[in-house]
Parts: C-alpha cells; sequence; structure tokens
C-alpha cells in the first residue's frame, strides 16, 4: 500500500503527529478529505496479498536514479 495512491496526503507536522495520538480523528479527516469509505477499502487492501512485478521494481528504481542525476 505504500506505493498507492488512493493511500497518500500531504499533511503538516501537526496534524500527522494528531493522527497517531487520535487515530479514529486521522480516520474520520480521511474519510471525509478523500471520501467515505476510503479508510475501510485501504484496510482490505492492505491485508491482501499480492505479487509484486518485476516492472513495478524497475519503475521504482527509474525514479529513483532520475533523483540521483537531479531530475
Amino acid at each position: 500500500m505504500r506505493y498507492e495512491p488512493r493511500n497518500a496526503a500531504c499533511l503538516c507536522a501537526g496534524c500527522h503527529f494528531k493522527g497517531h495520538q487520535h487515530p479514529r480523528w486521522f480516520s474520520d479527516e480521511w474519510d471525509r478529505i478523500k471520501g467515505k469509505g476510503t479508510t475501510e477499502w485501504l484496510e482490505i487492501q492492505s491485508n491482501e496479498l499480492k505479487p509484486i512485478k518485476r516492472e513495478f521494481f524497475e519503475e521504482v528504481a527509474k525514479g529513483l536514479r532520475g533523483r540521483k542525476n537531479g531530475n
């Protein structure tokens, strides 16, 4: 789920910290912002084992090489 776009959010440090301290508040805010049911969908997806294809790792490596070269 680390690379799932629906699992991405830009948070200030205060909201990030508050999310760890108050997970229920965070999931309510997440659903409010991302859409009702997103938290449940992410939870279900995170509990499923899925094979990761070689192409995935090649794309990640390509992105990392790009960062190293300043792209």
